[in-house]
């Protein structure tokens, strides 16, 4: 009987440009919790004043942001340790996926007359 001689597999090495850019995006993004705080305040506002569909489809994604944050980093990170590099890019975005369309809702919407 033979021995075959089979060579390990390189794993790809860990790119430390990507994990640099998880430690930038993991601090952009805890900065953004500061004014979530208080878009977090006016989301309960508006659903106390009793604007059904509208106060939700707001507050649902500002509710739900600081959880898909957490989510979307831990997952970034696992992806990076299983040398994944492009997955974890693109999971340390995910949270732009709700918080742009809601900056730009609240920046259209029209400021209350005095």
């Amino acid at each position: 009987m033979s021995d075959i001689i089979v060579p390990e597999q390189q794993l790809p090495r860990r790119s430390r440009g990507v994990a640099t850019w998880l430690v930038l995006s993991q601090l952009v993004l805890l900065f953004s919790l500061l004014p979530w705080f208080f878009l977090a305040a006016s989301a309960a506002g508006e659903l106390e004043a009793g604007r059904d569909v509208e106060a939700w489809a707001v507050a649902g994604p500002v509710f739900a942001y600081p959880l898909l944050l957490l989510l979307s980093l831990v997952i970034a990170w696992r992806a990076w340790s299983r040398r994944r590099s492009v997955a974890a890019v693109v999971w340390s975005l995910l949270p732009l996926l709700v918080a742009v369309p809601l900056i730009t809702y609240i920046l259209g919407m029209p400021m209350p007359s005095r």
